[in-house]
C-alpha cells in the first residue's frame, strides 16, 4: 500500500502550459465540470464574505477553482479505474472458462468478448477496449502485443502487469489457464482489500470533513446570528491577517487530512 498524494497548485498551472494543454482546457467544458465550477465560485464568494466581508475578495479566489476541478477529475479517474478493474475480472473469469473448454487463447478472448458484452449491455469502457483488442486481433495482431498496447495505454498497474506475464508466457509456452486464474484471483483480492479499507476509513473521513467544516460553520453561525460581532475582524489590516491565517489554517488543515487518511490499495 502506498500514500497517495495530490499535485500541487503550481504543478497544475506548469502543466496547463505546456504544449497541448488546450485540450485540457476544453476537457473541462461540460455540464459536470461547469456544475462544479459554479458550485466552487459560490463557495469562494461564501469564504470572501465569511472571513473578509468582502464578495471581491471572493471573487479574486476563483482561480483557485482550477485545482478544484483537478482534485474532481482525479476523484473520478479514480472511481473508474476501480470500475474498470471490477470489469476485467469479470472478462478474464470468463476467458478463463472458455480456455478450460479447450479454445485458443484467441477464440477464447472473441467468445469472451461477445458473451462480456452481453451481460453489460450498457455504456462499458472494459467491453470497448476488448472490443478493440478482437479488431487488432481481425487484422493479424498477437492478442498479446494487442493486450499489452492496451494495457499501456490504461497505465493500470495489474492490467499491465497481466499483460507483461501473458505476453512473456504466449512466447514461451506457459501455462495460460493458471496464469490467467491467478490473476484473476490476486485482482479479486485486491477489489475486496480496497473495498474493506474504504468501509473502515468512511467514518474518519466523514470525521476529517465535519471538522475542517466547523470553522466555518461557526463563522456563518455568528455571521446569520449576530451580524455586528465579527466587525472588529474586518475592513483593517490586523482583523484581515488574524481571518486570513484562521482561512489557511482550515484550508491546510483539510489537505493534510485528506492526505493521512488517503490510502491506496
Amino acid at each position: 500500500m502506498k500514500i497517495g498524494n495530490l499535485k500541487k497548485p503550481f504543478a497544475i498551472w506548469k502543466s496547463w502550459r505546456q504544449p497541448g494543454a488546450w485540450m485540457n482546457i476544453r476537457h473541462y467544458i461540460g455540464p459536470e465540470y461547469l456544475a462544479v465550477l459554479a458550485i466552487g465560485i459560490l463557495g469562494c464568494l461564501i469564504l470572501g464574505w465569511l472571513f473578509y466581508d468582502s464578495l471581491g475578495i471572493g471573487l479574486l479566489m476563483t482561480p483557485c477553482n482550477i485545482w478544484v476541478l483537478r482534485i474532481y477529475e482525479k476523484k473520478k479517474q479514480e472511481y473508474r479505474m476501480r470500475i474498470l478493474l471490477d470489469e476485467f475480472k469479470e472478462l478474464l473469469q470468463i476467458l478463463t472458462a472458455n480456455l478450460k473448454a479447450g479454445y485458443s487463447l484467441e477464440h477464447a478472448w472473441i467468445t469472451a468478448e461477445k458473451d462480456f458484452r452481453e451481460l453489460h449491455t450498457g455504456d462499458s469502457r472494459m467491453g470497448m477496449e476488448a472490443q478493440k483488442i478482437v479488431q487488432k486481433v481481425a487484422l493479424n495482431i498477437p492478442i498479446e502485443q494487442a493486450v499489452y498496447e492496451f494495457g499501456e495505454e490504461i497505465g493500470q498497474e495489474d492490467i499491465l502487469s497481466f499483460a507483461e506475464v501473458l505476453r512473456t508466457a504466449k512466447r514461451s509456452g506457459g501455462n495460460l489457464v493458471h496464469i490467467i486464474e491467478n490473476t484473476t484471483t490476486i485482482i479479486a483480492e485486491k477489489i475486496e482489500i480496497g473495498q474493506e479499507i474504504r468501509i473502515m476509513l468512511s467514518g474518519k473521513r466523514l470525521e476529517q470533513r465535519i471538522m475542517c467544516g466547523m470553522p466555518i460553520f461557526m463563522l456563518l453561525y455568528l455571521r446569520m446570528g449576530n451580524p455586528g460581532y465579527l466587525d472588529v475582524l474586518y475592513h483593517n489590516v490586523t482583523g484581515g491577517m488574524i481571518m486570513s491565517g484562521c482561512m489557511l489554517g482550515t484550508v491546510m488543515a483539510s489537505y493534510w487530512g485528506s492526505r493521512i487518511i488517503r490510502i491506496e490499495v
